[in-house]
């Protein structure tokens, strides 16, 4: 016959040994503190991790246009000889002025291999084979170029020159001559690295990745141009875009 007595003693006893509600809320706060602790960290690190990819690639995608203007009478990428235009072999279905035209003409012209060295952050990577015919969508850099966007840079330009960096949407860019340093405002979430900063390779060959100051309009990228650059940046120079 049960022991109607021994049962309830037993029950009483296993409630007393468990964890009570309280207590489980204390231990799962605790957890959610330490992992808070932890997350930050590690979301930095990650952050660090892409910028300096980032920086690393700019310095490539700066060298294989050196060695295209090295080739081609010092002229990079699009480039053109006393206002007369030179259009490259194996620019695609892309139009002189344009980032794509750029990657298309290096890669077909094989000074680069791999056309997902021009993809970067959220940029679709091309996945087609030679002969390469990239578009706006596969490309996450801008270049520099003369002020009309069928001229390029020559060996002439200064050292401080950004040759690629990537893509800054629709941000503005104001030259030393008017900020110091040069800036760069109104970056955008849409941007590769959103408001974070921007990777970016110059003619010496430098590269590093800059980082942004939020503002209301988006974010603020100073010293993107040296305060040394001794061209007029408005002036003389433009921006080409995917």
């Amino acid at each position: 016959m049960l022991n109607i007595r021994l049962l309830f003693r037993t029950a009483r006893k296993l409630r007393r040994d468990g964890f009570t509600l309280v207590e489980l809320l204390v231990v799962i706060g605790i957890i959610a503190i330490l992992a808070g602790i932890a997350l930050g960290p590690i979301t930095s690190g990650i952050e660090k991790a892409k910028e300096n990819a980032g920086m690393q690639t700019a310095r490539s995608i700066n060298l294989l246009s050196f060695s295209y203007a090295n080739d081609n009478n010092q002229n990079y990428l699009p480039g053109s000889t006393g206002g007369a235009s030179v259009a490259p072999s194996g620019t695609g279905s892309a139009s002189v002025g344009t980032s794509e035209y750029v990657a298309n003409a290096l890669l077909n012209n094989k000074y680069a291999n791999d056309a997902t060295v021009f993809a970067i952050g959220n940029t679709t990577k091309y996945t087609g084979s030679a002969p390469y015919d990239l578009k706006a969508a596969n490309i996450g850099w801008d270049f520099t170029a003369g002020t009309a966007n069928t001229v390029g840079l020559t060996s002439s330009a200064p050292d401080q020159t950004p040759i690629v960096f990537s893509d800054i949407g629709s941000a503005t860019v104001t030259g030393p001559s008017g900020a110091t340093g040069g800036l760069i405002t109104g970056l955008a979430n849409s941007t590769p690295f959103q408001q974070n900063g921007v990777a970016v390779a110059y003619k010496s060959n430098s590269a590093v990745f800059i980082k942004a100051t939020s503002t209301a309009s988006g974010s603020t990228v100073n010293n993107f141009i040296s305060t040394s650059f001794s061209d007029t940046w408005s002036g003389n120079y433009t921006i080409i875009k995917p």
